[in-house]
């Protein structure tokens, strides 16, 4: 194996391979992807963490025999080297349902393989453009397929099936926080959502008429965000009438046996934005949550701008700009920054105290 050297005055994180495949870029490095990789990421010079190397595996088909859809029904693997019986973590990516990839969580995988040594699997998902013009229930059917694969095969990667989060972004956040509530979905595969130990959504939508529901408004939008969530709506869920949006989202299919939530939110101001609306839905379906009796596990965090290393803030700018920086945050470089941290935090919370 052929090791880079690190360069101990900066903070860096180096890839070392041993197979021959596409040529890729991974923040600044030049790697290769293939069916398998190793790489090897050292510690930050800020403290004495050193992780461990990572196997990831590419582009593993999640429905077979294939059905045409290509890269859509595939997932990406990355675990911690040398472990076995790991956490695993589950991450749907976000992109309004219509665009996003796995290929660009590498380093949302190889940080929590690397640092945290959870066995994490990337999802794709059909998406409401082409060429597949998803229509609702085609994303979550595919996310639950997914997951059932992943249930099922995992434990060949290193990783525990009785160990499962599920993190999502964006409209990943809408996904993974319906498939954890809408019991019917992981039921239709044969499996509880108690195979479920908790769910990470970070700035989702919960619920979706309020974002078209004119004139009321519930949301207080301006009519230029009113307009844009018209079109984003529409496409992925064929409908703006009030009752098929509200039998899709994860608010209407809250209960008593869901597994424990951590919403993650912005705390918005003038120069640190989200998607319009959505940092009130976090609290609207937290409290909501905690209205029920007896009701689970429930937390809500909010990142400040502050806890975005200053490089992603001058990256991703614009009227969305924390929206972006948020995820895009999550990389090995800056492991130990909120973003990437409180998904452990949470997971460490519930591994103590409420196992099951």
């Amino acid at each position: 194996m052929n090791f880079m050297k690190q360069n101990k005055k900066k903070v860096s994180y180096i890839f070392a391979l041993v197979v021959i495949g596409l040529m890729v870029k991974i923040g600044d490095l030049s790697v290769i992807a293939s069916s398998k990789v190793w790489a090897a990421i050292p510690g930050s010079p800020d403290d004495c963490t050193k992780p461990v190397e990572v196997e990831a595996t590419f582009n593993i088909a999640y429905v077979k025999p294939a059905d045409g859809c290509g890269t859509a029904h595939q997932l990406d693997i990355y675990h911690p080297r040398g472990l076995s019986n790991t956490i695993v973590l589950f991450f749907v990516h976000g992109g309004a349902f219509r665009q996003g990839d796995k290929d660009e969580y590498m380093e949302l995988g190889v940080t929590y393989a690397g640092y945290y040594n959870y066995t994490t699997v990337v999802v794709n998902y059909r998406l409401s453009s082409a060429p597949y013009y998803a229509v609702h229930p085609d994303h979550i059917n595919d996310v639950v397929k997914a997951f059932s694969w992943t249930y099922h095969n995992i434990s060949k990667y290193g990783g525990d099936p009785e160990k499962i989060y599920i993190f999502g972004q964006s409209a990943g956040a809408h996904l993974v926080a319906l498939l954890a509530t809408d019991n019917r979905y992981l039921q239709a595969e044969g499996i509880s959502n108690s195979k479920i130990k908790g769910v990470i959504p970070m700035s989702g939508t919960y619920d979706l008429y309020p974002l078209v529901n004119w004139p009321e408004n519930p949301v207080k939008l301006n009519d230029q965000a009113m307009f844009m969530y018209y079109g984003l709506i529409y496409r992925p869920f064929g409908t703006l009438e009030q009752s098929p949006l509200d039998a899709a989202p994860a608010v209407t299919h809250i209960n008593q046996s869901q597994p424990p939530f951590h919403l993650v939110a912005l705390e918005e101001t003038p120069d640190f934005k989200d998607m319009p609306g959505f940092s009130q839905q976090s609290s609207d379906f937290y409290n909501r949550i905690k209205s029920i009796p007896r009701h689970p596990f429930v937390d809500l965090i909010r990142l400040k701008q502050s806890d975005i290393p200053l490089e992603i803030q001058e990256k991703y700018q614009g009227d969305i700009n924390g929206h972006m920086q948020e995820i895009f945050a999550i990389i090995p470089k800056y492991y130990n920054r909120l973003p990437a941290a409180t998904v452990s935090h949470f997971i460490e919370t519930i591994e103590r105290t409420h196992s099951r």
